[in-house]
């Protein structure tokens, strides 16, 4: 599953908190054809909101800070986890250990 992401103004994790709310507004004025599909969105950006370590992310990579690059895609397996690409590079997601 591939999410896109606003980091224009805000950073990743700024962004995904955005993209999260868009979907669950989306997600109860839509129909049932669409609804499958937003769920799954919004079940895994809840699960990369929790777990990712956005400290890290926003630190090691300047373009997930916010400003630098206008999007980021956020790709997520139930195999390989979540990885983003943005400003030409994939980004391994670390996972925060709290």
């Amino acid at each position: 599953m591939k999410i896109l992401i606003d980091i224009s103004k805000k950073c990743i994790q700024g962004g995904s908190r955005r993209a999260y709310e868009d979907r669950l507004s989306a997600c109860l004025k839509s129909s049932a054809e669409n609804l499958d599909s937003l769920e799954q969105e919004i079940d895994a950006l809840k699960v990369f909101l929790e777990t990712a370590d956005f400290s890290h992310l926003r630190a090691a990579y300047p373009a997930l800070a916010g400003g630098v690059e206008n999007q980021a895609l956020l790709h997520y397996s139930e195999g390989t986890g979540f990885e983003i690409e943005a400003a030409g590079e994939i980004i391994p997601v670390r996972l925060s250990s709290k």
